[in-house]
């Protein structure tokens, strides 16, 4: 079997080394949702002048089908044959968002080595940040990030990654994405924030994440209520001891201010 490489990129610099190979189990084959195939197969029916792009019955490519199957070895194949890395499913998915949203660094860089772009938002509107946060990786977070791409990134309804970090309680991720310009008192359609969210969520340690970067608590929804009103209802209905704590760490915030 003919073993490739994939590429794995330090963060901050352009080293590239190969990381293990994969051994690709039986999975859907060469353009067909029917036909197993293996690394192997793949690299014959390349040498034999099958084309990279080709497109099963589904819409998929081999690469999409090697993204989800987290065949490092086959992606490289697939994309050193000349491969599309930007090729897209007829619902718009591109293998960079599988590799984001599962977190799989691995082929995430050896796509971003041949071009994959960072920025392209699917159909559905989901980039590859937004999947990666959605899906909780701190890791593939921070490595967009370091790569520039944008952390003010927006769903159709005006929800950025921020909100979204913040709602899931991802602490780690939040930060990240303040450190590299996320706005933080953006709102969407509704005039939801990321502070909001996290009172909404009773997240006492995300509030308190927020608050020192200029989180403000004074915002108010479509309907003219403030994040501090919402803050104060949990309160008083006492549906957690969190939302008392975070209650009163809005009204101590707001009389230092």
């Amino acid at each position: 079997m003919i073993r490739a490489l994939c590429i794995s990129v330090v963060m901050y610099g352009s080293a590239v080394v190969p990381c293990a190979a994969v051994e690709s189990p039986a999975c859907f084959g060469w353009a067909t949702p029917f036909f197993p195939y293996s690394a192997a197969r793949v690299q014959d029916c390349l040498e034999a002048g099958g084309d990279p792009n080709a497109l099963g019955a589904t819409g998929h490519t081999v690469l999409m089908i090697a993204a989800v199957r987290g065949d490092c070895e086959t992606v490289w194949l697939i994309l050193a044959a000349g491969g599309d890395p930007n090729a897209q499913t007829p619902h718009g998915n591109r293998a960079l968002s599988v590799a984001a949203q599962s977190g799989d660094v691995a082929i995430f860089n050896t796509l971003q080595f041949f071009g994959a772009e960072m920025n392209v938002q699917g159909q559905e509107g989901d980039s590859a940040l937004q999947l990666a946060v959605l899906g909780g990786h701190h890791q593939m977070t921070e490595r967009l990030l370091s790569m520039g791409v944008n952390p003010n990134v927006q769903y159709k309804d005006g929800r950025t990654v921020l909100m979204q970090a913040a709602r899931a309680g991802h602490t780690q991720i939040v930060s990240a994405l303040i450190s590299s310009g996320a706005e933080i008192n953006t709102q969407d359609s509704r005039g939801v924030s990321a502070l909001l969210e996290a009172v909404l969520g009773g997240d006492y340690e995300m509030v308190l994440t927020l608050l020192p970067h200029g989180a403000n608590p004074q915002l108010r929804t479509t309907d003219g209520k403030t994040v501090l009103q919402f803050a104060k209802e949990g309160a008083e209905l006492e549906t957690s001891e969190s939302a008392t704590r975070i209650y009163q760490l809005l009204q101590e915030f707001l009389e230092r201010r």
